[in-house]
């Protein structure tokens, strides 16, 4: 928070502490993995904070070594490409079964923008979803393989929306 000069209010239910969870979150800005950890820190979970980013950021200095050292999963955004290292991070954590683990993903998979908003919205009108104005639709694939591959070592689901 001071680094990135915001300030945090959190409202809704309060995260225990050191308790595994899926956590999602929408994208409003290329750091918000910086929020995301913060919060994790007050939670007791530094070290428990894994991400999953794409595959450029694994070559922004600092950060890509940081989320690399995390054990980030670093991916291409095509499920082929990248269900194979997705699994191996799966049993990675499944083998570490009783260690605590924030498996933090944002499932927009990209930052909100006025071009992304209309593609969102273009897309909700074509399945029949509600029009957002402030987040985009989720894609779930990677959600959904999420919770089938952890759902056995993680009880808990966070929103932490962004706004």
């Amino acid at each position: 928070e001071y680094y990135v000069k915001c300030n945090m209010e959190f409202y809704g239910d309060e995260i225990p502490m050191r308790e595994s969870a899926f956590v999602i979150s929408n994208h409003q800005w290329i750091l918000d993995w910086v929020l995301m950890f913060s919060i994790g820190v007050r939670k007791g979970m530094a070290g428990a904070c894994k991400f999953f980013a794409k595959k450029s950021i694994l070559y922004i200095p600092g950060v890509g070594l940081g989320l690399w050292i995390m054990h980030g999963v670093f991916l291409s955004r095509n499920w082929t490409k990248d269900q194979a290292s997705i699994e191996k991070a799966f049993e990675r954590q499944r083998k570490l079964k009783g260690h605590p683990l924030w498996m933090t993903t944002y499932p927009e998979s990209t930052r909100l923008s006025p071009e992304k908003r209309a593609m969102s919205h273009e897309f909700a009108r074509n399945h029949g979803l509600p029009l957002w104005q402030h987040v985009l639709v989720p894609r779930t694939k990677g959600f959904v393989a999420q919770v089938q591959g952890l759902r056995e070592i993680v009880p808990a689901l966070y929103d932490l929306t962004i706004a």
